[in-house]
């Protein structure tokens, strides 16, 4: 398995299809091998990112991405790190929340409704397509700052960013939850 295949990941773990979770990357987020690429560029101090859910199964993958481009000290910022940084050295550790909440599996937490008896689920879910599409909503200037994915994706794993939410995508449920008895 490739670096790349973080999207069929998200899949296997919480049903989300691959397209959406490329999508949500591509155009809202930063790529593993890009944010590798920016810090061998900018050789901070220290790496990290930020507003990152931590999702254990998927961490090497990221961490290896990163690691594509970048060797320098490296931590996850995540949105509860606490970092103490001085001209003589650097603190980092996570910061104590009383009862935090994870990442909820959308599917996972529909299935349980149905199996609770407090929801029935049809066959398919077609996904709302969008009023505005990402060029209606960014300006043309902002795009064409971007690097060139070329220049971060190793040639093995390059795939073409794709910036389009998928056209009336369409979900079988039992492609996700698996088959359902009548």
């Amino acid at each position: 398995m490739s670096g790349q295949d973080i999207g069929q990941l998200m899949t296997y773990k919480y049903g989300i299809p691959q397209e959406l979770f490329n999508y949500t990357i591509d155009t809202h987020h930063t790529s593993h091998y890009a944010v590798g690429k920016l810090f061998a560029d900018a050789r901070p101090r220290l790496g990290m990112v930020t507003h990152y859910t931590q999702d254990e199964d998927i961490d090497a993958e990221m961490i290896a991405g990163i690691r594509a481009h970048y060797d320098g000290l490296f931590q996850w910022g995540i949105d509860v790190a606490v970092v103490n940084v001085t001209k003589e050295a650097i603190w980092y550790r996570k910061e104590v929340i009383p009862g935090k909440s994870g990442t909820v599996p959308p599917f996972r937490e529909l299935q349980a409704e149905v199996e609770a008896g407090r929801l029935e689920l049809p066959e398919e879910i077609t996904l709302p397509n969008p009023r505005l599409t990402r060029a209606d909503q960014q300006d043309q200037k902002y795009r064409d700052m971007e690097i060139d994915p070329r220049e971060y994706y190793p040639e093995d794993v390059f795939r073409a960013p794709d910036g389009e939410w998928p056209k009336d995508l369409t979900i079988k449920v039992s492609d996700v939850l698996g088959p359902r008895d009548k």
